[in-house]
């Protein structure tokens, strides 16, 4: 009785030094249950059979949380790449958009560039209208007065040279 006093005296101080530590226990330390000769409270612990069903329930417990965390975390995941994919369609939309508002504003530009130049243009071309139409009756003109020369009406073909004159 004695020895195993001692014993389980030496070994609570192995049990207390071996907690502060981390090391482990020996199997008397963990079966023992009498304090130690020298009155100080020696913790006792059981048999580690005795732990297994709490161990089970831990163990139960931390897998239900891992396995709904990674539920989570994977469905977080996907919601993640639906998003990246979202904004990367959305850049490529945008950069389309900009393209096309780029195009446009150069026509609109360009177009308004055009227009007063194209109306000069319009200007210039009556003008050679007119021009042309003068010389079309000059040269109708020229031809009336040598048929009318040689008709021998000298009178209409000084008029038609006074037109022809007025015209120029």
């Amino acid at each position: 009785g004695e020895a195993g006093e001692g014993d389980a005296a030496d070994d609570g101080g192995e049990l207390a030094s071996g907690a502060a530590s981390g090391t482990s226990l020996s199997r008397e330390a963990r079966t023992s249950s009498t304090p130690a000769a020298d009155g100080s409270n020696v913790i006792t612990l059981r048999k580690p059979e005795t732990f297994t069903s709490h161990l089970d329930a831990v163990e139960l417990v931390l897998l239900d949380q891992v396995r709904s965390k990674s539920e989570r975390f994977f469905r977080e995941t996907n919601r993640f790449s639906e998003l990246q994919r979202l904004v990367s369609d959305s850049v490529d939309e945008v950069r389309d958009l900009r393209t096309e508002l780029h195009s446009i504003r150069e026509r609109c530009v360009t177009n308004v560039e055009v227009v007063p130049i194209m109306d000069g243009k319009r200007r210039d071309l009556r003008c050679v209208l007119r021009v042309l139409e003068a010389v079309e009756d000059v040269a109708n003109c020229k031809a009336s007065i040598a048929s009318l020369m040689g008709a021998g009406d000298h009178l209409g073909a000084v008029e038609a040279i006074r037109l022809a004159r007025e015209l120029l």
